[in-house]
């Protein structure tokens, strides 16, 4: 018999590159792959693939000398597969990672093979336990310093702990106290109080101070590229009971060039603030001065670079550009040590330091900014403040790309864009879990690549679906619709990380929050998200309760068959099918009668999927949730305002009108003829067309063109409910 349909299964070993292992692949039970995530603003589940590989030859054995893939297998080798029509292109199906090999062989041992347990990336960011970090910590830890004191230690704590292995801890001279959480509040600005995105900060008030040796390969580096950059985050309030000495605050020492030492001082009269070389000889120079501090909490990024036996000076400070600048003559070294308040200088009230790096660089990999403007042209604060008002698809991506990971975003334009408020202490997939949760759309592996993919929220309105004909074959049975309660959420409270909330309650139709059989009963949902305000609370709240108000039964699964008649007879389809991704919408039409009685539409937003692949047959169910709550408004579009509490108050069967009556509250409905013709919804179910309305008061004469116009036919007594019948939903 020959075959449907094609695949190749590659390994990737080091050197040899991608090695094609298709044909060890067995026929049975074929590759299975189950991908998918619980419902949109939820982290995707892991992608998994399972296949048998024949090992007769021992090739996928890892300490066989002889195999020809040997010593490049282990755990998490690369693995993908695409797959397709045998006569048709191939598409990529699963990219991941081998997590589990499990050997198997026959009693005699004559027949042995392989299973192969495959996930997507996402697995293993959630194995262990990942550190959680502030943003600032993040933002540095992604450029990979030279060395790194983030300084954001426990109150016990009798030392700094190094972020970089190799660097030893800072030493603790006199008294130093850590600061945790409550020290993320520093009052700036004239007394205003600042969220800062820190953990902790060393507090240095009385008279303590922090010095270390930077590891030797620090040392080499920075002399290497003649050129580095000292970045600290601190506060500075100096006490006035030593007026006329100068303060060093920070200090660095270099071995190997003319220049051995630097510092940044304040002086006291006058008060300035000098950034200073010296050399061997204990000779100094003022490379840069400026009258005053600054006593807000301050980002400072001193960069030194030598060119032609000139030292440049470049000190970046709220601005993503050099604030000051200046030269000396003299040669760079590397940087051997450095010191904190090294002189133990008090202060009256607070003197926070933190987050000590040095970079083997000129202009700092992490720019001491007080904020940016986005892709959107919004200012979004910098890292020292959490990235507050940042749109949360641009967060995933950052904090994606800081842990080496690259996300492909659906839609970047700027509407309907979701801020975020300051970024809170967490491992980076709790960072990109609580973006997710704020947008609402759907985060998974790619099928091609080793990136991720996001979809955000707009991205699922309104999408142009795959349809399938259930009357040509092209679904198995049974189609089983379900109506329960697993989706319903018809009182919801949303919360704000630190700020308000919101409550929104269905309180109308067969899903409200009313005893039965009024509704219900009451479904509660209550969340926190990070928002950027509280004016973002009501809105929220309100799409959560549309998302759980859906009236629609739940299907659980749809399936398919691709080696069946239907789907061979039109490859453009069975190609479309494959393309078909969590996020996209399948819309079946041609339902039985018997069937499309329980199910006025079947239109699902799919949220995952398991196929299972041979050469002669591939089956894949679909799962997924129904598509209605993501129709939503759009300028000049097919929906109507809705209609709440319009009714029939008479019929005439024989001209086909009726007349409604409508709540002053709503007024009247339109007459403007370029307004139809207008579907309505009769009662619960019946759909009708109408050609006009006339009259101008609230009760108002609707001419019908025709009734029962989905198949539905239904008696009209007096008060049945009149709504559109595609009623309006503003998307949040």
């Amino acid at each position: 018999m020959n075959r449907v349909f094609a695949y190749t299964v590659e390994l990737r070993c080091g050197p040899l590159g991608w090695v094609d292992i298709t044909p060890d692949v067995r026929a049975e039970p074929g590759l299975t792959v189950r991908r998918g995530v619980r419902r949109p603003g939820h982290h995707a589940d892991h992608t998994t693939l399972h296949l048998r590989v024949d090992n007769g030859s021992g090739r996928y054995s890892w300490h066989n000398p002889a195999s020809d893939l040997h010593p490049y297998l282990g755990r998490n080798t690369p693995i993908r597969v695409s797959a397709g029509r045998a006569d048709g292109p191939l598409v990529g199906r699963f990219w991941g990672e081998v997590s589990s090999w499990s050997r198997g062989w026959s009693t005699t041992g004559a027949d042995r093979w392989v299973d192969l347990e495959c996930a997507g990336l996402l697995r293993r960011w959630g194995q262990g336990a990942s550190p959680s970090w502030s943003a600032v910590r993040h933002a540095i830890e992604a450029t990979s310093p030279v060395a790194y004191w983030p300084l954001e230690d426990g109150e016990l704590a009798e030392s700094a702990g190094a972020a970089v292995s190799t660097a030893p801890p800072m030493t603790v001279i006199g008294e130093v106290e850590f600061r945790p959480l409550d020290s993320r509040r520093i009052t700036s600005f004239g007394g205003y109080t600042v969220t800062w995105a820190v953990a902790a900060l060393a507090d240095l008030a009385a008279g303590g101070s922090l010095s270390a040796q930077v590891p030797a390969e620090a040392t080499a580096a920075t002399g290497a590229a003649k050129a580095h950059t000292v970045h600290i985050t601190w506060q500075t309030e100096l006490a006035p009971s030593r007026p006329d000495v100068d303060h060093v605050l920070l200090e660095w020492t270099t071995q190997g060039g003319t220049l051995t030492r630097w510092q940044m001082r304040i002086t006291a009269i006058p008060t300035r603030t000098q950034f200073v070389a010296i050399d061997n000889n204990g000779a100094e120079w003022i490379v840069f001065e400026r009258f005053g501090y600054t006593s807000s909490l301050e980002d400072l990024s001193i960069c030194l670079s030598e060119v032609n036996g000139i030292a440049y000076l470049e000190v970046y400070e709220k601005w993503p550009a050099p604030r000051y600048s200046g030269s000396v003559l003299g040669t760079l070294g590397g940087v051997t040590s450095i010191s904190v308040n090294p002189d133990r200088a008090p202060s009256d009230s607070i003197f926070p330091v933190g987050h000590l790096a040095l970079w083997a660089s000129g202009p700092p990999p992490v720019l001491p900014a007080w904020s940016v403007r986005d892709l959107y042209g919004e200012i979004v604060l910098a890292h020292i403040r959490g990235y507050e008002r940042e749109d949360a698809a641009d967060r995933i991506v950052r904090t994606a790309a800081a842990a080496g990971v690259t996300v492909a975003v659906s839609d970047v334009s700027d509407a309907h864009s979701t801020r975020m408020g300051v970024q809170q202490i967490g491992t980076a997939a709790e960072v990109i879990a609580a973006a997710i949760e704020v947008d609402g759309g759907i985060l998974a592996e790619s099928r091609d690549s080793e990136d991720l993919r996001y979809l955000r929220r707009i991205s699922l309105y309104n999408q142009a679906p795959l349809t399938l004909d259930y009357s040509a074959g092209l679904l198995i049975p049974p189609v089983a619709p379900v109506d329960d309660d697993g989706l319903i959420r018809n009182d919801v409270t949303v919360h704000r990380t630190d700020g308000g909330s919101a409550r929104a309650t269905q309180t109308t139709g067969p899903l409200a929050a009313l005893p039965p059989p009024d509704g219900v009963g009451v479904y509660q949902d209550e969340r926190t998200l990070l928002l950027m305000s509280d004016a973002q609370l009501a809105d929220h709240a309100g799409w959560t309760r549309h998302l759980g108000t859906v009236d629609e039964p739940r299907v659980p699964g749809l399936t398919v068959q691709l080696a069946a008649p239907g789907w061979q007879a039109d490859p453009g389809l069975l190609d479309a099918a494959l393309a078909v991704d969590a996020g996209d919408v399948i819309d079946v039409v041609g339902l039985p009668a018997w069937l499309a009685a329980d199910l006025l539409q079947l239109r699902l937003l799919i949220t995952g999927y398991t196929e299972t692949i041979t050469e002669r047959e591939w089956r894949i169910t679909w799962t997924g949730e129904p598509a209605a709550p993501w129709d939503v408004a759009v300028a000049g579009g097919p929906q109507r305002v809705a209609a709440d509490g319009s009714t029939i108050a008479a019929v005439d069967a024989d001209t086909l009108t009726l007349a409604l009556t409508s709540p002053p509250a709503n007024g009247p409905w339109t007459v403007d003829p370029a307004d139809f013709p207008m579907d309505l919804r009769i009662g619960v179910e019946e759909r009708v067309t109408a050609t006009g309305i006339t009259g101008t008061g609230l009760t108002q004469t609707v001419t019908l063109a025709a009734r029962a116009v989905n198949g539905v036919s239904r008696s009209w007594p007096d008060g049945t409910e009149v709504q559109v019948w595609d009623p309006a939903v503003v998307p949040l």
